[in-house]
């Protein structure tokens, strides 16, 4: 089954979410948000190609999808810090 919009359309909430207790000045709600909403994000794509993804560590699904479509250093780099919240 695949459920990659149901995935995107969370992604979408919670990047809302994340930007919403960013202005409230909830930072580390802000930043776990923002992790939450990468995760889904990279799930919907690896669902999209009809994939599975165990892990929660955003470096590392980046890793296992680098076939699909690589990730340039930036969005490696902000991966990297994201899996640090």
């Amino acid at each position: 089954m695949d459920r990659s919009q149901d995935w995107l359309n969370q992604a979408a909430r919670d990047l809302a979410a994340a930007r919403n207790n960013a202005q409230a000045g909830y930072h580390e709600w802000a930043a776990f948000a923002a992790q939450q909403s990468a995760e889904k994000a990279l799930r919907a794509l690896v669902q999209s190609v009809h994939g599975e993804v165990r892990d929660h560590s955003l470096t590392a699904i980046l890793r296992e999808i680098s076939g699909i479509t690589p990730a340039g250093e930036e969005v490696l780099e902000a991966a990297r810090e994201l899996d640090q919240v």
